[in-house]
């Protein structure tokens, strides 16, 4: 009798007890539900016939009275006259059956068929690779290496898939470099890998900064005429522009052009965006045309950072170059977002007359502008101190029907305080509230410093009340306002009357600051 199969005899009187199902979802079930390796029943039948399942009470007690048969048998003794069948098993079956039972994390009963069946049975490929995939989804990587031994001494020779199962699972515990290492072998060993391979090692070698080592990877790739997707590329590049490595990335990017491997416009972004944030503008604007004349277009959103780029540092006329280009590229007409962008830029580098040049060149394209425009362009003069030009702008978008946001106001109270136009400054809250734009507690906080620098206590007293009957709670930037601005106007004395009268207002003070007045008591006691 061979014991490397147990065959189980089905009459009809078995099919009255139990559902009949089709061989495959037999196998399936059968996988899942029987817990004793001596129950095994996964079969193919040598003729038509019904299947089916026997429950695990019921199959335990078939094997206590010896209901198995031997292996070499075709057919078994008929049972009160009526014909029973017997059904054999193949490689693929078995495949099957070790399948089902990883995929229920029944690993260790995998393992002890596997052996049961060793010498017995041809196995192939596909055998170990369950079990290896199911070792490594567990995280048991010894064992994973056991196996990989077996089949190599059962003389088979591990395929791609084989390596780039155990490579995931180094990859996935944090053991990159011993991943990389088995990398090697395999090519040592003559197994080529695949895309899939290198994709493994690039995306952890790019999570743990390894810039240049992926580099290298991916020029490996190239070479091999292997082509990396846009995930894979759009990583390495992203890894190396965060490692400083901005020539790398825009050389490696040429190459995987090179070999035809089209880059959605993410790719030619992330490299953009690495040259505008180091000001090298020129730089992003020709590798940009460079990979426009390979055929990658890129979208309107690069195009919006070299507007940025070029904003920052106040060149207007490559700006409009920029826009010309996108209309001829895309056949994009810069709309109002577009504008606001490139306004924004410009008042941040400080260029605020040229950013009113091009507010000019909007309504001459039929793009009035909008609140967001003019937001802008009020907080570029008042970080320069041009009052009068703000309030210009300001009395200009309200008789234009543009009605100024919180965001305007703000910034044309942070320009008043830096001047000292304190009165101003407090009428401006009252004018906020007549425009139906109730003040923050930033807006208050912005204000309140001002004060305090000022040492005006008396107006700080006055405020501070107006924040509370508001329903504010003062937060920790309040406090570091206070202490801040006490300290610097010489009246640091003034810190825990202040805090007082703030906790006999509100009984629910920020906690945090607590530390600050603390820590602010702390130095005045030295």
């Amino acid at each position: 009798m061979h014991s490397n199969l147990i065959l189980l005899e089905f009459n009809q009187t078995d099919t009255e007890k139990f559902r009949a199902m089709k061989r495959f979802q037999m196998l399936q079930l059968c996988c899942l539900g029987v817990g004793n390796m001596n129950g095994m029943v996964l079969f193919q039948t040598q003729r038509r016939s019904q299947l089916c399942q026997l429950s695990n009470n019921d199959l335990n007690a078939k094997q206590k009275d010896g209901d198995a048969v031997d292996a070499q048998s075709t057919t078994s003794s008929k049972s009160q006259g009526e014909e029973e069948e017997v059904m054999v098993m193949n490689i693929e079956t078995l495949n099957q059956f070790i399948y089902d039972l990883c995929n229920g994390k029944k690993l260790q009963q995998a393992k002890l068929l596997l052996l049961q069946l060793q010498g017995r049975y041809i196995l192939n490929n596909t055998t170990y690779d369950y079990l290896i995939h199911c070792c490594c989804m567990e995280g048991n990587i010894d064992e994973a290496y056991e196996l990989l031994d077996q089949m190599m001494g059962a003389g088979l020779n591990p395929t791609v898939s084989t390596y780039n199962l155990l490579m995931q699972a180094l990859c996935n515990i944090g053991f990159v470099d011993e991943a990389l290492g088995l990398f090697k072998k395999m090519v040592e060993w003559g197994c080529s890998p695949n895309a899939q391979s290198y994709g493994i090692l690039l995306k952890h070698l790019c999570k743990t900064g390894s810039a240049v080592e992926a580099c290298n990877l991916v020029s490996d790739m190239v070479k091999k005429e292997l082509k990396p997707d846009v995930c894979t590329a759009e990583r390495v590049i992203r890894c190396l522009c965060e490692a400083g490595e901005r020539e790398r990335a825009k050389d490696l990017c040429k190459g995987i052009v090179g070999i035809g491997c089209i880059q959605r416009p993410s790719v030619i972004r992330e490299l953009v965006e690495a040259f505008v944030k180091v000001s090298c503008v020129d730089e992003a604007i020709g590798f940009t045309e460079e990979m426009v004349g390979h055929g990658c277009l890129p979208d309107a959103h690069t195009y919006r950072l070299l507007l940025t780029g070029v904003g920052v540092l106040g060149r207007v006329d490559q700006a409009k170059e920029i826009l010309d280009r996108m209309r001829v590229v895309l056949g994009y007409y810069p709309n109002i977002h577009i504008y606001n962008i490139l306004i924004n830029s410009l008042c941040k580098g400080g260029y605020v007359d040229d950013a009113c040049g091009l507010m000019g060149l909007m309504r001459e394209q039929g793009c009035p502008p909008d609140v967001v425009t003019y937001a802008a362009l009020i907080n570029g003069f008042s970080e320069k101190g041009f009052i009068d030009s703000a309030n210009c702008l300001l009395k200009e978008m309200t008789e234009k029907g543009c009605y100024p946001n919180i965001v305007v106001f703000t910034s044309l109270m942070k320009g008043l305080c830096k001047v000292g136009m304190l009165e101003e400054a407090r009428a401006l809250l009252k004018k906020m509230e007549e425009h139906g734009c109730n003040p923050t507690l930033y807006t208050y906080n912005t204000l309140l410093s001002a004060l305090c620098r000022a040492g005006k206590l008396d107006e700080i007293d006055h405020l501070l009340d107006e924040v509370i009957e508001k329903g504010f709670v003062p937060d920790i930037f309040t406090y570091n306002t206070l202490v801040a601005g006490l300290r610097s106007s010489g009246k640091k004395q003034e810190i825990t009357r202040i805090f007082d009268r703030i906790s006999e207002k509100c009984p629910s003070p920020d906690l945090k600051a607590d530390r600050v007045v603390l820590e602010a008591l702390a130095l005045r006691g030295r």
